[in-house]
């Protein structure tokens, strides 16, 4: 019979056993990050943008206009997106988002004249799927 030291000896063996056995068939799965079936860089594609400020910080009802969004760590090809709470608003649409630079993006952005009146959050997500948001850094302000 053999003593509880052994009993657990083999017991303590087995799950060893099977941690690699889980680990071994994860071997053949891609390690890299994906979105939505887009696979990133190794390591996670970089910093993650951060969003400083929206310039102008306001604008009114029924408008177009350029803002510029100031931070770091945007690339070409970054989107810009104006939420409430982490939701996307529609009657605050970004049209175009244009490059200037690694702390520089302009947003051609409409406001309908139907839009909620309230602080927005400015939300940058790069090409690299990282996303970056600058809480309460835009405002409706009634028409």
């Amino acid at each position: 019979m053999p003593t509880p030291r052994r009993y657990a000896t083999a017991i303590f063996g087995m799950a060893i056993l099977t941690v690699l056995a889980v680990l071994g068939g994860c071997a053949d799965r891609p390690s890299e990050p994906q979105v939505d079936g887009i696979l990133l860089a190794p390591g996670g594609g970089g910093k993650p943008p951060k969003v400083d400020q929206a310039d102008p910080p306001s604008a009114p009802q029924d408008t177009t206009l350029d803002v510029r969004v100031l931070g770091s760590n945007f690339d070409d090809g970054s989107t810009v997106e104006y939420t409430i709470d982490g939701v996307p608003q529609a009657q605050v649409r970004t049209n175009a988002v244009t490059f200037v630079n690694e702390s520089e993006l302009v947003s051609n952005v409409t406001i309908d004249l139907d839009a909620l009146v309230d602080l927005y959050d400015v939300e940058v997500m790069t090409t690299r799927g990282k996303k970056g948001i600058g809480a309460d850094k835009f405002a409706v302000v009634e028409k």
